[in-house]
């Protein structure tokens, strides 16, 4: 599989037309990036 069928796979799942729904990164803490910096309240998810 090439990095552009990747790509088209990905952006199958995704919907192509729903991007700014999605959020991407890297860490080392996922705790910390998703209840921390991002503010997800972790008992609603709000």
């Amino acid at each position: 599989m090439t990095a552009q069928q990747i790509y088209q796979e990905i952006l199958a799942y995704m919907g192509a037309s729903n991007l700014a729904n999605w959020y991407v990164g890297i860490t080392n803490d996922v705790e910390d990036r998703l209840f921390g910096y991002h503010n997800v309240h972790r008992t609603n998810g709000a």
